[in-house]
This record gives structure tokens, sequence and C-alpha cells, in this order.
């Protein structure tokens, strides 16, 4: 299953940043229309709680290109920038993408002027990160020149620490590999600079991250609870990013924390993940419904919104916690969150005693002051 941090990398490129369409918002029922789970409680303890929980929202160099700026970014909401992303080579020198401009100075220092913190991502979900990562990892002597490489840009580009996107580690050699590579770029690491990494949302990549050994050398794990179902990759349509399961078998926000809380990971360590874009399914007409073939896509909210906007029908299961969309007079379904699933989720974090949240990616529910997503996550704070 695919469930990171490039994958609607396509759709960025050929979508612009259109201005938020002005939608009447019409909720129907859920398919069983149950009252979701503790939804008012976690709200509320959200809402009064005042904490120093994070929100670490991504921000891909690829976003320029679409006319997203640093200007764009709210720092009341945002604590940390995370600056996607170089890639490393099976050799342990360090690519830089062609996706848009990089370095940043100006991106960099907007984020400190506000007083929030911005880290470097290494890798995604694409073949040459994983294969970069599987090579350079595999040997001390590659690990220290990929370290060697990787704190010298965030000496010379004033970024705040690292973020690791491994997606993923595949078998026990590279569990290992890992657990080595975290440890020893903390070590190399400038003290006062922050190591984090992206983990999957279950067991079936989870298994090969050694949790109790990298905790004690990382700031924070970013669980990727979105595109925990999606055409291109699974049986059924499920949620895209469901806080409770609904269906037998369906991943979800509350058995990923469950998973790494289990795995002993601190729950101040441990943040969740919120899409801003949602998951389409071309080939069914209701949600749990086998899927016949991989039509569909990621798709941004603004285009969420767009779809609502010409004639899609707006459901909302209160079990999970999360809407979707339902195309009349045939086969389509998209699932997404909006305001009101991402405040249930910043509820969530605070009941739990959780770390914060991360946020993938800016700029997909729009620009300026017109971004209801991203202002919807200040309840996470």
């Amino acid at each position: 299953m695919l469930c990171g941090h490039a994958r609607v990398r396509s759709a960025a490129l050929v979508g612009s940043l259109l201005a938020l369409l002005s939608i009447a918002r019409v909720t129907g029922l859920g398919s069983r229309g149950v009252t979701m789970r503790g939804f008012a409680g976690e709200t509320a303890a959200a809402a009064g709680e005042s904490s120093s929980r994070r929100v670490v929202a991504y921000f891909p160099i690829w976003l320029r290109n679409g006319g997203y700026t640093e200007n764009d970014i709210d720092f009341s909401t945002v604590s940390t920038v995370a600056h996607f992303a170089v890639r490393p080579r099976a050799d342990g020198t360090v690519e830089i993408p062609d996706w848009g401009p990089f370095p940043d100075p100006a991106l960099v220092a907007r984020a400190h002027a506000a007083g929030a913190s911005i880290v470097l991502v290494v890798g995604g979900d694409d073949a040459a990160a994983r294969d970069g990562f599987a090579g350079m990892a595999s040997s001390p002597v590659t690990r220290q020149t990929f370290i060697r490489a990787i704190t010298q840009l965030v000496t010379d580009d004033a970024y705040d620490g690292v973020d690791l996107d491994w997606e993923f580690p595949a078998n026990a050699d590279d569990r290992g590999d890992l657990d080595a590579l975290v440890a020893e770029l903390r070590a190399g690491l400038s003290p006062g600079k922050t190591l984090s990494i992206s983990v999957p949302a279950s067991d079936d990549w989870g298994r090969w991250f050694d949790v109790p050994a990298l905790v004690p050398d990382l700031d924070w794990l970013g669980a990727m609870t979105y595109a925990l179902s999606g055409a291109g990759w699974s049986s059924r349509a499920f949620h895209n990013a469901a806080l409770y399961a609904t269906f037998a078998g369906e991943p979800s926000v509350d058995g990923a924390a469950a998973y790494y809380l289990g795995r002993g990971v601190p729950p101040e360590k441990l943040l969740i993940g919120l899409p801003f874009y949602g998951e389409r399914f071309d080939s069914v007409s209701a949600l749990n419904e086998p899927l016949t073939s991989n039509d569909g896509t990621a798709v941004f909210y603004l285009d969420v919104l767009r779809l609502a906007a010409s004639g899609w029908a707006e459901h909302r299961d209160e079990a999970a916690g999360v809407p979707f969309l339902l195309r009349n007079g045939g086969s389509g379904v998209v699932s997404y969150d909006d305001a009101i699933s991402i405040q249930a989720k910043c509820g969530y974090v605070a009941t739990h005693g959780l770390g914060g949240v991360i946020v993938w990616h800016l700029g997909q529910d729009g620009e300026g002051t017109d971004q209801p997503l991203l202002r919807a996550v200040s309840a996470c704070r």
C-alpha cells in the first residue's frame, strides 16, 4: 500500500491552487448514521486545553510552482515546517530533486521570524528514495557519507533538524540498518537539532521499524494516517483516513495510535497525520464495496469542493468521523477530511495526550486567508 508523502505529487504538479469556492455545505447522513465515539468531548478538549503540541506541516518544494509561498503559512497554527524533500543515494550522497527551488532561504527565514522551526525532509515514497535509503543504510561507510552530507545541508541552510521518510524498510536487514542510521545520525547532528521519522499506519510495514530501539533517538514519530485506502492498491473502498474503523478490516487513526502506543512510543512523541486531500474511487457506488478496477486518484480538498458544487452528494460517516461524496447517477466515491473531521482528530490528540499532528500537505485547501483545513488545525495546538 502506498501511504506516503509523495503520492499526490503528480496531482500537485498538474493542479493549480484555485480560489476557494463559496459552497453551501449540505451534510447528509452516513450509511449507518452512528454517533461518532467521543466526538463532543474530544473537540472540547482540543479547544479548551493549552499545550505545546506540535503541528508539523509539510511544504513540498514544488508548492512554489503553483504560487503557494511562505507568506501563505499561518504560523499561529504551524509550529514546524517540514521542507520536502531531498533524496538519499545508495552511495551516501544526497540528491536535490528538480521539483522546485532548493534551497529556499526565504522559507527558512520566514519560519524563524515567526518563532517556528523548519526541518529538512529526506526521502519520499518513490523508488529512487526507497532504493537510496536501503543501499545507503546498509554500510557504515555510506551511512557516514550521508550523515556528513545531510548535516552540512542542515548547517548551510539553517534547518532546525532532519525528518526521515523511508517508505519503507522491507526486511530484517533494513530494520537493523535503520536502527544504525538513526543512532549515528543523532550522534552526528548538532545539539538542539531535532530528529524525526515518518512511519506507516499499521503493522504491514510497521513491523520493519524497531520502535523500542528508535524511540530514544527521535523527537517525534509521525504516523501517516492517510491514504489508508486508495484505488491503486486497495481491494475495497474504505475511508482515506477514518478516525475510527467502521468496516471489518478497515485501518484507522485510532488503530494506528493504539498500534504505536502498544509498541512503546510515549504519547508525547506520537503525531498523527491529517490529509488535506481525499481519495477518489471510480469503480464503486458506495463505501466498503469491492473495487473492480484501479480507476481513481488523489483529490485536493479544493477539488473535492468543486465536485460537491457540481452535484456530487455530501455525506458524513458519523461512526468513522469523516465525510465522503457519492456521485449522483453513477459510480464514484470520494473519501476526504473537512474542517469538522480535522477538529475531531485534534480532539482525539488532546484526549489521548499525543504529541500533535503532521499535515500532508500545505496548499491543497487554498492559500492566503482562505485555507479552511489549516484554520481547523489550530485546534491541535
